[in-house]
């Protein structure tokens, strides 16, 4: 079985953006997409309960909405994580898709706390279309492209330590040459 890359850091990258949010955006979403590839059920719905208390924590809503709310999304995605690749393009989809679902839900859970909401057209293009394109951006530019500097620079890595011992053989070579 390979290795797989921690994801610590990526939930420090989440919860910066949850403490520094200038932009509605739901900054959990692709680390909770990260630990499905990782985690069994299990582990990620645990995850998601920690992120979404952490949320709930910082937010006015009353408490429990996101923890309700970020672990059933990832009880219904969860088994929905081997329709996506574990690529950037496939990360950046599924926190689309989750975004979109926890959105519902959060409507949702609004009209259950009696917490009214318009529904217009400008908010539904808002919520169901705008926002999860801005987490899904999010999601890329924060989380995948960081993932393949990673691997980028870990393969290079490996090819110059791989060159280094190379050319100091031919070196080596070279000099016993000479010497006879």
């Amino acid at each position: 079985m390979a290795k797989k890359e921690v994801i610590w850091p990526f939930f420090l990258i989440s919860l910066f953006f949850s403490l520094t949010a200038y932009l509605p955006l739901i900054t959990f979403a692709p680390f909770l997409a990260l630990s499905y590839y990782r985690f069994t059920l299990l582990g990620a719905l645990w995850i998601a309960a920690g992120c979404g208390l952490i949320i709930d924590l910082l937010s006015s809503t009353p408490l429990g909405m996101y923890t309700l709310n970020y672990v059933f999304v990832s009880f219904l995605l969860y088994r929905y994580r081997i329709h996506f690749v574990e690529k950037p393009l496939g990360l950046a989809s599924l926190t689309l898709i989750f975004s979109i679902c926890s959105l519902l839900i959060t409507r949702i859970f609004f009209f259950i706390y009696g917490i009214s909401l318009p529904f217009t057209f400008k908010g539904l293009v808002t919520d169901f279309l705008i926002l999860p394109i801005g987490d899904g951006l999010y999601s890329f530019f924060c989380f995948s492209l960081p993932l393949i500097l990673y691997r980028f620079l870990r393969r290079q890595w490996f090819h110059f330590l791989f060159f280094r011992k190379e050319t100091k053989k031919k070196e080596e070579e070279e000099l016993k040459r000479h010497v006879k």
